[in-house]
């Protein structure tokens, strides 16, 4: 697996992982290790099978042009679920990105020791992504692989520094049942959600050009990816602070770490949500580009005016965008709306495969 393989894969890690994954250890502790692990998995096997599932649509598609998911509901199931897509598309990607402006400019801050200089970072970061987002996908997966690679070298490090204090004590199981630990589901399927970025991983491989199996896989690795790192993260943060594990994981761990701990996930977040934010701004503008036939310059601005001008007019509060039609909240109904579509899609395809049988 070499080269543009590897690239398209890392497109998938490294938009999958996110701020969601901050909250993965905080949730587990509540409901004990042996039930979170277990959650973990079954949210990673549906999102497998739905991430194959969009893939595999995608590949009986004709062109690029046809394999944004709008353009799938609208060409398939019609007008109304082609605006459902849309919504699901915009207020998921647009409160994620300015989850993201936010975040960023407050972990630059605490990586710089800038205290006050949040907005400024913020500012500094949102431009470097919009020039780098002006340019052909080629840059953006270059950027996205490295980036990856060092979230992976992050949580390695962590794991390394953590492992000495991890207690076994830990991971024993509370009195949480299975019905009453389901709360955790949307967090978890929040972190897991990577599926708008699907058909950049194809156009990322070769386009309508590519075999449909090496995409298949790439997106079965792309997914993987994500679920390997929140295994190893959720096991070090819960194994060393426990129940006293805080709900953005990292603080918790200074007690029985480091402050360095804090240096090392802000990078870390920082990393993470640049990666993401590169792939969604390249979603939003194929979206409009490919669906609704606008110019490109014209699709850029629109992907990324309104999380912009939502920051610029006051809303900078990390833990508000989150809690109010924010970045997991609105990932999870995204998720579960997409769900809805691609089992549609599936069923309609299968359909007519049986008709053109008969």
């Amino acid at each position: 697996m070499k080269g543009s393989f590897i690239r398209a894969s890392l497109v998938l890690a490294g938009t999958t992982i996110g701020a969601g994954i901050f909250g993965i250890p905080y949730v587990t502790a509540k409901v004990g290790y042996p039930l979170g692990f277990l959650w973990l998995i079954l949210v990673v096997v549906f999102t497998l099978l739905l991430n194959v599932s969009y893939a595999y649509i995608i590949t009986k598609t004709d062109h690029d042009r046809d394999s944004q998911l709008v353009g799938l509901a609208g060409k398939h199931l019609g007008r109304q679920w082609r605006k459902v897509a849309l919504v699901v598309v915009l207020i998921g990607q647009w409160s994620a990105m300015l989850a993201y402006i936010i975040g960023v400019g407050s972990f630059l801050s605490v990586i710089l020791g800038l205290e006050g200089g949040e907005f400024f970072l913020s500012i500094v970061f949102f431009v470097v992504m919009a020039v780098i987002t002006l340019n052909d996908l080629k840059l953006a997966s270059f950027l996205e692989s490295w980036l990856t690679y060092g979230m992976l070298l992050i949580i390695s490090v962590l794991a390394i520094f953590a492992y000495p204090k991890i207690s076994l004590a830990n991971f024993a199981a509370n009195d949480t049942s299975f019905f009453e630990s389901i709360g955790i589901v949307g967090v978890l399927l929040g972190a897991m959600t990577g599926f708008a970025v699907i058909p950049e991983v194809r156009k990322s491989l070769g386009g309508d050009d590519v075999n449909n199996d090496k995409f298949i896989w790439s997106v079965i690795v792309g997914t993987l990816i994500p679920a390997i790192v929140y295994a190893i993260f959720q096991f070090t943060v819960v194994g060393v602070s426990g129940v006293h594990t805080s709900e953005s994981s990292i603080a918790g761990l200074v007690p029985f770490l480091s402050p360095v701990v804090v240096i090392i996930g802000a990078l870390f977040g920082v990393l993470a949500m640049v990666s993401s934010f590169v792939a969604l701004t390249y979603v939003l503008r194929d979206t409009f580009q490919l669906d609704f036939s606008i110019p490109k310059i014209p699709s850029w601005i629109l992907a990324l005016l309104p999380p912009l001008l939502l920051y610029l007019f006051g809303l900078k509060s990390f833990i508000l965008v989150l809690d109010i039609g924010g970045y997991l909240s609105s990932f999870t109904g995204s998720a579960l709306v997409f769900s809805i579509l691609v089992v549609l899609l599936v069923r309609l395809h299968s359909k007519n495969k049986r008709e053109l049988k008969a």
